[in-house]
């Protein structure tokens, strides 16, 4: 049996019925032409969906505070990183049964493989695992040093 995510352990007895709550919103944000399905591979801070329409594709993704996109941090990957990093509406929040808030983000389906579809199946983060990883992703974004040595033009403090 493969490792809860964070989002289960998380959530645990109310796990079913957000993840339901979430595939619903999800219906009503992308609208009745999308075909709304989860994402084969879910993420440890997330419930993931994408929305898929003839000519368009997005993800909803559903996130605990501890995985919110930092808009700071989103920009300043943009200025670095350009095209590669999609766009992240904020459509609000939703809650669990129990009151617990998640955050809503809508992006555009980037092309490509997922990570976790070529990973090795039973690969699971703890929450230690996950802190240190967004620690020094915040870090990086931090840096004023840009690959090419250019300097950033406004980092994060």
């Amino acid at each position: 049996m493969p490792w809860p995510s964070v989002i289960d352990a998380f959530l645990d007895d109310e796990r079913d019925a957000t993840y339901a709550r979430c595939e619903e919103m999800a219906r009503t944000i992308f609208g009745k032409n999308f075909a709304v399905k989860p994402v084969k591979n879910q993420g440890q801070l997330s419930y993931t969906f994408v929305g898929v329409t003839a000519t368009a594709k997005s993800i909803l993704s559903f996130r605990l505070e501890a995985g919110r996109t930092d808009p700071d941090v989103l920009k300043l990957a943009k200025e670095i990183h350009g095209g590669l990093v999609p766009d992240a509406e904020f459509c609000g929040h939703a809650q669990t049964p129990a009151g617990k808030t998640i955050f809503v983000y809508k992006m555009p389906l980037l092309p490509g493989k997922v990570f976790w579809s070529i990973a090795v199946p039973d690969f699971h983060l703890d929450e230690g695992a996950v802190a240190k990883r967004d620690a020094m992703v915040k870090s990086l974004a931090r840096s004023r040093t840009i690959p090419g040595g250019h300097t950033a033009p406004n980092p994060i403090t």
